[in-house]
C-alpha cells in the first residue's frame, strides 16, 4: 500500500520539476535580454561556460526563436542570435511529450539532457540540445507549430500522429532499456492487481471492471489493449470505466490500494523502479498474466514493443542528425541504456493497425479503403469461394438437367408400368372375385336355399294351426311376419349373389338412398353391441338409381366391419353420415375410431378378396365392391389420425329427367 510519506515525496518531486522549468523559462528571458542589449558584448571564451544547461523553454519561445525576419529591438531575436551569443553555438530545438518531464526514466530528463549535451560538448561539436515540451494529447497539431529538430518520444505517439498536420517523421535511434535484450522489445504492458483479489486471476476476468492508468497513447496501456484484442473482444468497450491520471503514480497505487480500482495499467519495469526506490512493496500486488521469457526483465502482461526513439523532420539539418547520431551510438550503456539504429517498429504498426488509431483511424469508418485494407484476405478469398460456387452452380445446372431428363424417362416408364400392372390387378381380381363367388354362390343355393324353404313352410305350419299368429296386430303376428319377411330378403340376397357371379346386373330403379341406409342402420341395431355408440346423420331423401337390397347391403357391410373394428377400443364409436355433394353426387361416410392399420392391411384394402382380419374370407369386401361397381360408385378408404378407418362411398343422384320413385 502507499504510505503517506511515499504520496509527499512523489508530490515534492513534482514540485521541483515545476520549480525547475520556471528556472529554465526566467534563464532563456534573461539570455533573450543580454543578447538584445549587445550583439557585440565580449563572447565566452571558456568552453565549459559556452555551454549552456539543459533548458526547458515555451513553445512560444520557440515559435520567436524560429522567426525568419530581422530581430528589431523590441522582439525575440532569432535563433542564430541566440547562438552567437553562446559563443556560436547552434541550439537544437528537442521537443518532449509533458509526461517525459516526469515519466522519463523516472523523471530524470534533465540529467539526460546534460548528459546528452555533455557529450555533444566533449565530441567539438556547434550544437547544443534545448528542451521544450508539448501535449501528447494534441502531438500533431503542436508540432506542426513548433517544427522542432528533434522529437524524443515513444514510437506509438509518434506512429499516431506521423503524417498529420504536415508533420512528416522518421526514425534517428531507438533507445534499448538495460532490462531489455532487444531494442524492438524494450516495453510492454503491466497489469497489476491487488494481491488480495482473489476474483482476478486472467485478463478475461477484468471484463466489465474498472481500471486506472496513465495516458491514453502509452505504450503499455496500448499494448494492454492488444492482449484484449487478441481475445477477440472490442478493446475500447472491454472495460466498464478507465481513468488516465497522467504520471500522477502515486494517485494510481492508492486507488488500486484503496480498492477504487480494480486493476492498473503501466509500463514495464515501473514497479521494479519503484520497489527499488522503496516507494511501494511489491508483494502488496500481483502481476496478471504474467509473461516471464526472458525477453525482458521486468514483469510484463503483454508482448513487447520499442522503446523510446528520436526522430527527426525533413526540415532538420543534416549535421544536426549526423552530430546526434554519432554522439548516440558512440555512448557507452548506462542505467539509461543504449541507443540503436535499424530497429523494427512492425509490431507496434500492428499494434495500431489491430487498435484502428493513428494511422489506421480510417479503419473505423465505412468505406471501401477501409474494408479493402481490414478485410482484404476475408474479400479475396470470398472472391474466390464466389468463383467456384459460380462454376459448380453451371457444373450443377448441367447436370440436374440431365438427370432431370433421365428421371422424366424413367418417370414415364414407371407410369406406363404402373398403369399396366393396375389393369393386370384389376382383371385378375375381378376373375378372382368371379370364380370365388361363383363357387360360394353353388354353395350357397343348396346350403342356404333348403333351410329357408324349411323354414317358410314351418311358418306357414304355424299360421295354419294357430290362426292367432296370422294377425299382424298381436305380437306373434308381428314376429311371424318379420320372420317371412327376413326369410323372403335372405332368398333376395342369394339370388343377387348368383346375379352378380353371372355378371348379370340387376335392374335399376328410382329408390331412396336415405332409406336404405336406415333400414341397413335398423338392421345392425338388431345384432350390434350396446357398448358401440352408433352415430347417424342421414338427409331425409337422397334419390338414385340403383337396387335398394344391393344397397342395403352395401350399407349393411360397412356398418358391421366398422362395429367389428372399434369393438377393439374401451369407447367404441361408429359414424355414418348421408349428405349431399356439389357435383351432383351423394357422398356417403361411414368411419370407426378402432386401432390404426399397419401399412400391410391398409395395402390389402385396395385388393378384391384379401380381408384385413385375420379370420376374415375377404367375401363381405368382395361384395362390397361388387355393389360399388354395379352402381358406377367409388369407394375410398382413408386412415383417421389416432386410429381407425373413414370408408367413403361416392354415388350419382338420380338423374334430373327420370321418374322418381
Amino acid at each position: 500500500m502507499v504510505s503517506l510519506s511515499t504520496f509527499c515525496t512523489e508530490q515534492v518531486r513534482r514540485l521541483a520539476y515545476f520549480a525547475h522549468a520556471v528556472r529554465s523559462t526566467m534563464a532563456t528571458v534573461l539570455l533573450l535580454g543580454l543578447a538584445s542589449a549587445s550583439i557585440s558584448a565580449p563572447s565566452l571564451t571558456s568552453h565549459d561556460a559556452a555551454m549552456p544547461s539543459p533548458e526547458v523553454i515555451s513553445g512560444a519561445t520557440i515559435s520567436a526563436m524560429r522567426a525568419q525576419s530581422a530581430p528589431a529591438p523590441t522582439k525575440a531575436p532569432t535563433i542564430d542570435a541566440i547562438s552567437s551569443a553562446q559563443g556560436g553555438k547552434h541550439a537544437l530545438v528537442l521537443a518532449v511529450p509533458d509526461t517525459y518531464l516526469m515519466s522519463f526514466d523516472g523523471g530524470r530528463l534533465d540529467t539526460y539532457i546534460a548528459n546528452l549535451n555533455r557529450a555533444l560538448r566533449d565530441s567539438r561539436s556547434d550544437y547544443y540540445v534545448t528542451v521544450v515540451p508539448f501535449q501528447a494529447t494534441d502531438a500533431s497539431s503542436q508540432l506542426a507549430l513548433l517544427k522542432p529538430d528533434f522529437v524524443l518520444a515513444q514510437s506509438s505517439l509518434i506512429i499516431s500522429v506521423a503524417g498529420k498536420e504536415g508533420t512528416p517523421a522518421y526514425s534517428v535511434a531507438t533507445r534499448k532499456v538495460p532490462e531489455a535484450k532487444d531494442a524492438s522489445q524494450s516495453v510492454g504492458g503491466l497489469i497489476l492487481v491487488p494481491a488480495n483479489r482473489k476474483d482476478i486471476q486472467k485478463l478475461e476476468d477484468l471484463k466489465g471492471k474498472e481500471v486506472v492508468t496513465t495516458m491514453p497513447l502509452a505504450a503499455g496501456w496500448l499494448a494492454v489493449l492488444g492482449e484484449v484484442a487478441k481475445l477477440n473482444e472490442d478493446p475500447e468497450h472491454f472495460f466498464k470505466k478507465t481513468r488516465f491520471l497522467n504520471m500522477a503514480l502515486p494517485n494510481v497505487f492508492s486507488a488500486l490500494a484503496s480498492g477504487h480500482t480494480d486493476a492498473a495499467v503501466l509500463e514495464t519495469c515501473t514497479i521494479e523502479r519503484l520497489a527499488r526506490e522503496r516507494l511501494i512493496a511489491f508483494e502488496d500486488f500481483r502481476v496478471l498474466n504474467d509473461q516471464r521469457d526472458g525477453k525482458l526483465n521486468c514483469a510484463r502482461s503483454t508482448g513487447l514493443y520499442p522503446d523510446a526513439t528520436l526522430y527527426a523532420f525533413e526540415w532538420t539539418d543534416e549535421q544536426a542528425v549526423r552530430a546526434m547520431l554519432r554522439v548516440l551510438l558512440s555512448a557507452k550503456e548506462t542505467d539509461f541504456g543504449e541507443w540503436h539504429v535499424h530497429v523494427s517498429r512492425s509490431a507496434m504498426d500492428e499494434l495500431l493497425k489491430t487498435l484502428r488509431m493513428g494511422p489506421y483511424a480510417y479503419l473505423r469508418t465505412v468505406s471501401w479503403e477501409a474494408l479493402l485494407e481490414r478485410y482484404s484476405y476475408e474479400i479475396l478469398l470470398g472472391l474466390l469461394l464466389i468463383a467456384l460456387l459460380i462454376a459448380n452452380e453451371f457444373r450443377l445446372h448441367r447436370l440436374v438437367a440431365k438427370r432431370t431428363a433421365e428421371l422424366s424417362d424413367s418417370l414415364i416408364r414407371q407410369q406406363e408400368s404402373e398403369k399396366e400392372a393396375r389393369q393386370a390387378r384389376l382383371r385378375l381380381g375381378s376373375l378372382e372375385r368371379r370364380n370365388v363367388v361363383n363357387q360360394m354362390s353353388a354353395m350357397i343355393a343348396h346350403e342356404i336355399r333348403t333351410p329357408l324353404g324349411a323354414i317358410t313352410n314351418f311358418a306357414s305350419v304355424l299360421k295354419y294351426f294357430y290362426p292367432d299368429m296370422a294377425k299382424e296386430d298381436t305380437p306373434s303376428g308381428i314376429a311371424m311376419g318379420g320372420i317371412l319377411k327376413e326369410t323372403q330378403k335372405i332368398g333376395g340376397i342369394v339370388d343377387r349373389v348368383r346375379q352378380y357371379a353371372k355378371s348379370q346386373r340387376s335392374q335399376h330403379v328410382p329408390i331412396d338412398l336415405g332409406r336404405s341406409v336406415r333400414e341397413a342402420i335398423r338392421v345392425l341395431h338388431m345384432t350390434m353391441p350396446e357398448a358401440v355408440n352408433l352415430k347417424a346423420d342421414v338427409v331425409e331423401s337422397a334419390p338414385m338409381l340403383g337396387d335398394s337390397l344391393e344397397i342395403e347391403l352395401l350399407v349393411f357391410n360397412l356398418l358391421k366391419n366398422a362395429v367389428e373394428a372399434s369393438s377393439v377400443v374401451a369407447k367404441p364409436e361408429v359414424s355414418v353420415r348421408l349428405f349431399s355433394l356439389d357435383e351432383g353426387k351423394w357422398r356417403l361416410e361411414v368411419s370407426n375410431n378402432g386401432h390404426e392399420l399397419s401399412e400391410e392391411a391398409f395395402e390389402k384394402l385396395g385388393r378384391s378378396i384379401d380381408s384385413v382380419k385375420p379370420e376374415g374370407l375377404g367375401m363381405g369386401l368382395s361384395i362390397v365392391r361388387g355393389i360399388v361397381d354395379s352402381h358406377g360408385a367409388l369407394l375410398h378408404f382413408t386412415r383417421r389420425e389416432g386410429g381407425g378407418l373413414v370408408v367413403q362411398c361416392t354415388i350419382d343422384k338420380l338423374p334430373e329427367n327420370a321418374p322418381s320413385e
